[in-house]
């Protein structure tokens, strides 16, 4: 399936600072992170119940 892209948008909070690194072989920058998400809803019980998921997030800006 090579040529399509998979497009994703995540609304949350930063976790901590985005550490800055660059690949080993060709010193493209990078910046990881992580973001947490959460999610919210009622059991059977109407009881309030919340999750909290964490993505880690590698950007990159793609060598000219």
């Amino acid at each position: 399936m090579a040529g399509y892209l998979n497009k994703v948008i995540l609304i949350g909070r930063v976790g901590q600072d985005p550490v800055g690194t660059q690949t080993k072989t060709s010193n493209i920058p990078l910046a990881s992170f992580s973001i947490a998400t959460n999610k919210e809803w009622k059991d059977t019980n109407g009881e309030k119940k919340k999750r909290v998921t964490w993505h880690k997030i590698v950007a990159w800006r793609k060598k000219s």
